[in-house]
């Protein structure tokens, strides 16, 4: 409950700063789901290749490799969730602060700035 409390003012801040469309727009979960299940699929195809191949035991590897699968992509989103969080703490630095964030990454900064200007222009 105090969790609500604490967040709502950035929350406000997206939709009057103009960021809605930009938070909408963003890929990085995509991004971090899309090389967990391609690096997890590998890691299968790796690991499915060098099991013997017998005509007995289909199910058991089977089951092998979906928790294999299951397994690596766990692994591999959570090691991608710092990578996700780091990209959320620079849009909330760039609506609290956009003066000091101009100053600390300007290519951001600009990056940033324009997609807002472009969202807000088509909107």
């Amino acid at each position: 409950m105090i969790w609500c409390f604490l967040t709502r003012p950035i929350y406000l801040n997206f939709f009057y700063t103009g960021m809605e469309p930009v938070i909408l727009n963003d890929v990085s979960s995509h991004m971090c789901a899309s090389i967990s299940k391609s690096v997890a699929g590998l890691i299968v195809i790796f690991i499915g290749q060098s099991l013997p191949n017998s005509n007995e035991n289909h199910t058991m590897i089977f089951e092998a490799l979906v928790v294999t699968y299951s397994m690596c992509y766990i692994l591999v989103y959570t090691m991608m969730e710092p990578l996700q969080s780091s990209i959320r703490a620079l849009y909330i630095s760039f609506i609290q602060n956009e003066e000091i964030f101009n100053q600390a990454f300007p290519l951001v900064y600009s990056r940033l700035r324009r997609v807002r200007n472009q969202d807000n222009n088509f909107v």
